[in-house]
């Protein structure tokens, strides 16, 4: 009886270890979020108001691989991504598409993408080297005319194009968009071929996401309720547009924050599991 309930609580401790040991492996690098509205540029002037953001988590893997999660929002009328531009003032639209490119190539196959796993309805396709995205941004829809500047999206072609009608340009209807305020979730597995980890990948996109970097992100949005009822959208970093916001209210910029570590009682748990197992062994001994 002494040895089964041994082997018991044994197996108990040790998948219990394994369970304490794969949260210390598996450790969230900090994540950071694109933004999409007027300060980036947009192909109406002004802008109609809409926008959105997709936050980017990444995380280390057991096996090596890196997991990177973007959490796709629509904020068009919340009022952080609005402050400070002149708009349309559209309380209501549908984000139907993103696309992402980098000019150093192929994104998708420098990424190493290993599976994709789309959203329902919204971004429940992935396109790639989709070009149909057209038109010109204009920056003048910010404040004292900042922002990025214009930017032609007649000859861009994206490597990653996140839809949910057939192409970027998203024609057709738009019902199964995200309304304002609604999320979707689309979760890329790679291969760790070309960064050493979740940070240094988070850091290349933060770096690259930036005017005039060598990545590059557009959004469409249909059924908005201002303007022509419909918007394309350049982002960036949402970092440059918060640290603008608050410069022109001569606030301090923000300094980027430390990047996420296993916490020291995550460990002192393991500790603890491993030492309770030996107490709890003698005693039945």
């Amino acid at each position: 009886m002494n040895t089964l309930i041994s082997h018991i609580l044994k197996s108990s401790l040790v998948t219990a270890g394994l369970a304490v040991t794969a949260s210390i492996f598996a450790v969230p690098a900090q994540a950071f979020t694109l933004g999409y509205n007027g300060y980036f540029g947009s192909t109406n002037d002004p802008a109609t108001g809409a926008s959105a953001t997709i936050d980017f988590s990444f995380t280390d893997q057991a096996d090596g691989s890196i997991s990177m999660e973007l959490l796709l929002t629509n904020t068009t009328e919340k009022s952080e991504m609005g402050e400070a531009l002149t708009t349309a003032g559209a309380t209501d639209s549908k984000f139907l598409s993103a696309g992402l490119d980098w000019s150093g190539g192929d994104l998708y196959s420098y990424l190493d993408v290993q599976e994709v796993t789309l959203g329902s309805p919204a971004f429940d396709e992935l396109v790639r080297n989709d070009s149909s995205l057209k038109g010109g941004t204009s920056s003048s829809t910010a404040i004292n005319g900042d922002g990025w500047g214009d930017v032609s999206l007649n000859s861009k072609t994206f490597d990653i194009g996140l839809i949910t009608n057939k192409n970027l340009s998203a024609g057709g209807s738009p019902k199964d968009g995200l309304d304002a305020g609604a999320s979707e979730t689309v979760t890329f597995n790679l291969a760790a071929t070309n960064f050493d980890n979740a940070s240094a990948l988070e850091q290349w996109f933060k770096d690259g996401f930036v005017e005039d970097g060598y990545l590059s992100t557009a959004a469409r949005f249909k059924d908005v309720n201002a303007g022509a009822g419909s918007d394309k959208l350049m982002g960036g970093n949402v970092q440059e547009y918060f640290d603008y916001t608050r410069s022109l209210n001569e606030e301090p910029v923000s300094a980027p924050e430390p990047v996420e570590i296993p916490e020291p009682g995550t460990v002192l748990a393991l500790g603890s599991v491993m030492f309770g197992a030996a107490g709890v062994r003698r005693r039945i001994k």
